[in-house]
């Protein structure tokens, strides 16, 4: 009876271990990223014969759950070199995914938010790929990733517009698109986004006038939209923002922006640290080339 009672304890702990490992399918999607990003030559690499969650020498910058499910990757400064792989989408339990300050290049894949295949990052809640040499569009799919607090953009060469399927994002604290090639106009559905807290999409090509909506933004505390192309009357509801502090406001080096209303004018004052109102802070003073002629050339 003890042998038997030992061969049982073992049997369970057997059967214990294997359902803490950690899935193939997640380790496969980041094994894609490892060999798809040089990561022999990352600062800190990998020994992939072993699982990511081992006890003895877990993967650098991976953290696991009680159940050995892979939650965060966090590869900031981490010399990736490459681009990010469509496997990704395997690592279906991430909460957090911070891969910038590297050499990224290509395209953000859009299949991490699609739905199609084996997975996606559904799970997600912190994505950050900020300061790489990411290009091509901001996938629309993203809006399908309901968790998202944060989405963190800046300092690449994205272009395209802005996804109007944000909007959907209704978690959604912190949207830093900064430092881009975004081209199109703000789209209104980002004033739909209760949750937000901070907005970035200064240093880019937008076009167009600043939506209204974005005064409906009760949680708002900081609006940067600086150092665009951004044209016509400032909305009088951005006025109803409650904002952090009188830096919390740029819209500053634009096409054409201006008010006439003195409450607008007081708000912009109060919260962008300039002592009175000048229309010229707004404005590139002629540096804003008008397009439309060129336009309508190409296309007859």
């Amino acid at each position: 009876m003890k042998n038997l009672g030992m061969v049982l304890l073992l049997l369970l702990s057997a059967s214990t271990a294997m359902l803490a490992s950690t899935s193939t399918q997640e380790k496969d999607g980041l094994v894609a990223l490892y060999n798809s990003t040089n990561g022999d030559d990352w600062t800190n690499s990998w020994n992939t014969d072993d699982g990511p969650c081992n006890d003895i020498e877990p993967w650098y910058g991976v953290t696991c759950n009680d159940q050995d499910e892979i939650t965060e990757l966090d590869l900031e400064d981490n010399n990736l070199v490459g681009t990010i792989p469509e496997g990704i989408e395997n690592v279906i339990n991430l909460v957090t995914l911070n891969l910038s300050k590297n050499s990224l290049s290509g395209s953000i894949p859009s299949s991490i938010g699609d739905g199609e295949g084996d997975g996606d990052l559904k799970k997600l809640e912190s994505l950050n790929l900020s300061n790489n040499n990411l290009t091509g569009k901001i996938p629309k799919e993203l809006g399908n990733l309901g968790e998202l607090t944060l989405i963190q953009l800046d300092g690449n060469k994205l272009t395209g517009s802005i996804p109007i399927e944000l909007g959907k994002l209704t978690k959604l604290k912190y949207l830093y698109l900064w430092v881009n090639q975004l081209t199109g106009s703000i789209p209104s559905e980002i004033g739909e986004i209760e949750s937000l807290v901070n907005i970035d999409f200064s240093e880019n090509n937008l076009v167009g006038v600043i939506p209204s909506k974005l005064g409906s933004l009760s949680e708002l505390l900081e609006l940067k939209l600086n150092n665009n192309m951004l044209t016509g009357v400032i909305p009088q509801e951005i006025t109803n923002l409650t904002l952090e502090n009188n830096t919390s406001l740029n819209l500053t080096t634009n096409c054409s922006l201006n008010s006439s209303n003195s409450d607008v004018q007081d708000f912009i004052v109060n919260n962008s640290a300039v002592d009175s109102y000048d229309p010229d802070f707004l404005a590139t003073q002629g540096s804003c080339i008008n397009i439309t002629p060129m336009i309508t050339y190409i296309l007859n």
